[in-house]
């Protein structure tokens, strides 16, 4: 998954939740972060995230915890796209 969220309370806020509250939903979902990346201003994230079982990630997006830890945190997704492996067709 491709997200982009705005960080609304400030970077250093919006590190310490997700390290208390959301990478502890993260392992026991199966999601880890393949590349996080921020603009300059660090009010914007970039991620890619990649699940075990893709077909859950939307309903991890959709739980009560990981809402509430996302709106404590100040995050606002912006966008979130699905996307698929290329490793079959794609050699460098």
């Amino acid at each position: 998954m491709l997200a982009t969220v705005k960080i609304e309370n400030g970077f250093d806020h919006f590190l310490k939740i997700k390290k208390q509250k959301l990478v502890p939903l993260f392992g026991e979902a199966g999601i880890r972060y393949i590349q996080v990346m921020s603009n300059f201003e660090e009010t914007k994230i970039f991620m890619i995230f990649e699940n075990k079982h893709p077909d859950k990630m939307m309903e991890f997006i959709e739980r009560d915890e990981v809402t509430e830890a996302r709106l404590e945190a100040g995050v606002k997704i912006e966008t979130q796209e699905m996307l698929s492996d290329l490793k079959r067709v794609w050699t460098p």
